[in-house]
């Protein structure tokens, strides 16, 4: 029998072990479902991006560097889960149109998307995502990655693509403003920090940070007889694989047997473009001229009925 002045003890001790056995089996359990949760995706470079801006002499060949998979805060705003590409004509115009922008600018935008300060909404399915990079003026480097969007014959193709990189001085506190911010940095130190070195105020008076909202992406229908998107595809994929076949500085120089193969696909792959528009071309000349005689015909059954 315990003792009358034990039993408020006892008790208390007993409550103690249950919860202590409560917050290990809720322990256990959070460890199990974290175990059997999908991993995190982490955002990774395409390992020959920065190798192939290195070697490339800013001219358009037709071809795409793959900058790498979507880093998180982009999938967070709503951009889909593939991977994210610089069309070598886009990046050539930004090189000759844009001062501010050059081969360190374009190297550092894997870095710029990791890590983005803020990402707003823009027209026709863009999203401009803003970052710790500045040009020698002190104004932040902005890039725009476009979600293209197809169906073809209700087969909807979705591609990530860098549309622009530059500065946006001109309108950036329309940019700027709290109904177009989609996410602000988790930081709130640097967050604040970024927009004060701007002269601006933080988005909704430095209450909010992280993800704001999401938005969809408009689908595009569209009408294609030939695609060639396996070719190139095929044709970025081979000249990735001729890059890692050396990885010394010598084996990198601009002349490399390697880069010459690359122009010479790229060249292919221009007039195969060029063969599927003329059979496009083609196609359409023998429809119309179908159309044209099937109307002669009627014409003629009517005038001289059987």
């Amino acid at each position: 029998m315990i003792p009358k002045g034990e039993k408020p003890a006892r008790a208390t001790q007993i409550m103690e072990s249950q919860r202590t056995e409560l917050q290990r089996t809720a322990q256990n359990r959070k460890a199990m479902q974290n175990k059997n949760a999908p991993p995190e995706q982490k955002f990774a470079v395409d390992k020959y991006y920065i190798r192939q801006i290195d070697q490339w002499d800013g001219k358009d060949y037709g071809g795409a560097f793959r900058v790498g998979t979507v880093p998180e805060p982009l999938l967070q705003v709503g951009v889909p889960n593939k991977d994210i590409w610089f069309d070598q004509s886009k990046a050539a115009k930004q090189l000759a149109e844009k001062q501010e922008v050059n081969k360190e600018v374009l190297k550092e935008i894997p870095k710029l998307l990791e890590t983005p300060i803020a990402i707003s909404g823009s027209y026709d399915n863009t999203v401009l995502v803003f970052g710790e990079q500045y040009d020698e003026h002190g104004s932040p480097i902005v890039v725009a990655v476009r979600i293209n969007s197809t169906n073809r014959r209700n087969h909807i193709t979705q591609v990530n693509k860098i549309r622009s990189v530059g500065t946006r001085t001109h309108n950036l506190d329309k940019l700027l403003k709290d109904d177009n911010i989609l996410y602000l940095n988790p930081n709130k130190k640097e967050a604040k920090n970024w927009f004060n070195a701007l002269g601006r105020s933080t988005p909704f008076g430095g209450t909010k940070f992280g993800l704001i909202r999401s938005v969809a992406f408009e689908t595009v229908e569209v009408k294609q007889e030939f695609s060639i998107d396996d070719d190139v595809a095929e044709l970025n994929e081979q000249f990735r694989q001729r890059m890692a076949e050396d990885d010394t500085p010598e084996g990198l120089a601009p002349d490399d047997e390697q880069i010459k193969d690359y122009h010479a696909l790229a060249k292919a792959e221009k007039e195969r473009r060029a063969k599927n528009a003329t059979a496009n071309a083609l196609k359409n000349r023998i429809k119309a001229s179908e159309k044209s005689i099937d109307a002669h015909r009627a014409t003629q059954r009517i005038k001289n009925p059987t």
